[in-house]
């Protein structure tokens, strides 16, 4: 019985250091932007980082490049990056980069779906306050969209 007591302080670190090490990864709120522009934002402001749109329906901003945007209330509520969109997350991510990139900048996600046997996997990760989201879509192993929302 002695024997169990002397070590449960290396128990509890034991137990201390797996919760850490499997913790998930919520970001700061200042992670959560494609091209500079950022959930919430006005959408004049939006535009004032992005340029005139190519194409727009009123609630909804594309560009010639991939990049779209979802206005609600005349702010932006989601940002969408698909295949030949150049903009980038503040911490330099894009579409077409690895896989392995995201866990090396962002940690371990929030919730990972795996579709397609593998082939397609969807990496999710939250704000701290939990109003914000960014999802990353791979296929392949490749980054294929990222998608940036106000929740």
């Amino acid at each position: 019985m002695k024997k169990i007591f002397s070590m449960m302080p290396l128990i509890l670190a034991a137990i201390v250091f797996f919760n850490l090490t499997t913790a998930q990864a919520t970001l700061p709120n200042s992670a959560f932007a494609l091209g500079g522009v950022s959930p919430g934002m006005s959408r004049s402001d939006a535009v004032g980082i992005l340029g005139d749109p190519t194409w727009s329906d009123g609630d909804e901003l594309k560009y010639a490049d991939g990049l779209s945007v979802e206005i609600k209330h005349e702010l932006v509520k989601e940002i969408q990056a698909k295949r030949g969109a150049s903009v980038a997350t503040p911490a330099g991510i894009k579409v077409g980069q690895q896989e392995a990139t995201l866990n090396e900048i962002y940690g371990r996600a929030d919730k990972v779906h795996v579709e397609d046997g593998g082939y397609e996997v969807d990496y999710t990760y939250y704000s701290h306050d939990g109003n914000l989201k960014m999802k990353f879509k791979v296929k392949n192993s490749v980054i294929t969209e990222i998608e940036c929302e106000l929740r």
